[in-house]
């Protein structure tokens, strides 16, 4: 008996058609359901996603700008200009002391010619033209300036017999450095040995920097500094002291601290100085006296056309200590001297 085979499997419509075709390549289809936007909704905007390739409708800028410049536009302050080391008054490196030695002539050397060269070298203080210096005081005679150290200073003409050099480290207006260091002696003899002109160094006795003699030139007030330092001798009220007289003036100092003079008129003066031990008198010494005459000139200064020039007053009393020093008028005027504190 012969059967009629089945007609094959017809589907109804297109998408059994397509269901079908899937199931037999072995393909799962995924079907998404079409989001209903909600009432009233807010539109969201397109969420980019990564890819290598670039939308034709991104816009994309052909260079990329320029890093912002964090100096443009910026006012920028000029560098205060650094202090020449030359005219500074202080020590190159400040946890260091500055330190000035006598290399020549050695210590008790005798030389055979009456002219002496004197040779120094400076550590960690730089000199220069009109700022920091040495200040030479050959034997007991006035402060002679240094600032090359590239020759040596030249003594002509000494006579025979001993001679000292004492050098002082000093800042661009004068003053001598206060430490230890800054400070040398040496001593020496030509053609012969004798005592003339020596101190020992252990000895007390006394050395003055300013007033050098000469012109000194002072600002309004007349001020004038007395720079100086002692060896071997504190300072004390009840120990070592300096006196001094200027013109008809004198005082006492019996502590180390900056001492000046005010109310100096134009005019010559003549000081003495003297260092004195605990009884009031004077200690034995070739430098323990000093004397020094100086021209006190005032300082010009420019001034408008229109201003006037103040009247020159006269000197006042000054008080020194516990007593009034009164100066007495004089050919110039004397000197109205007082301690700076």
């Amino acid at each position: 008996m012969l059967h009629r085979s089945k007609p094959p499997c017809r589907l109804p419509n297109t998408f059994f058609t397509i269901l079908a075709i899937a199931s037999c390549a072995g393909v799962t289809l995924a079907f998404a359901q079409a989001p209903v936007a909600p009432t009233n909704s807010i539109p969201l905007p397109p969420v980019a996603t990564p890819s290598a390739t670039v939308s034709s409708t991104t816009a994309v800028p052909t260079t990329l700008p320029a890093t912002p410049d964090p100096n443009a536009h910026a006012i920028v302050a000029p560098a205060p200009e650094p202090i020449n080391p030359g005219y500074s008054g202080a020590p190159n490196d400040p946890a260091k002391p500055a330190v000035v030695r006598i290399i020549s002539p050695k210590p008790e050397e005798i030389l055979a010619s009456s002219t002496a060269d004197i040779f120094f070298t400076v550590d960690n203080y730089t000199l220069a033209e009109g700022g920091n210096r040495l200040h030479v005081i050959v034997n007991n005679n006035e402060p002679i300036p240094v600032h090359d150290l590239r020759q040596p200073l030249t003594l002509k003409e000494l006579p025979e017999g001993g001679h000292t050099v004492r050098v002082l480290l000093v800042q661009p207006d004068g003053h001598s450095l206060p430490n230890a260091e800054a400070y040398a002696m040496a001593h020496f003899f030509i053609r012969k040995k004798n005592f003339q002109n020596y101190a020992a160094a252990n000895a007390p006795y006394l050395t003055v920097n300013l007033p050098v003699s000469g012109i000194v030139d002072v600002e309004e007030n007349g001020r004038v500094w007395f720079d100086f330092r002692t060896h071997n001798a504190p300072l004390a009220p009840n120990g070592y002291r300096v006196h001094y007289k200027i013109n008809n003036v004198d005082g006492t100092i019996t502590e180390k601290k900056p001492v000046f003079w005010d109310g100096m008129k134009p005019g010559r003066y003549e000081l003495l100085v003297e260092l004195l031990d605990a009884a009031g008198s004077p200690v034995l010494g070739v430098f323990n006296q000093v004397k020094r005459s100086f021209d006190v000139r005032a300082a010009v200064k420019a001034l408008p056309v229109e201003a006037e020039v103040p009247a020159t007053t006269t000197a006042t009393p000054v008080r020194h200590g516990n007593n009034t020093n009164r100066a007495t008028p004089a050919t110039p005027a004397a000197a109205a001297p007082e301690h700076g504190d």
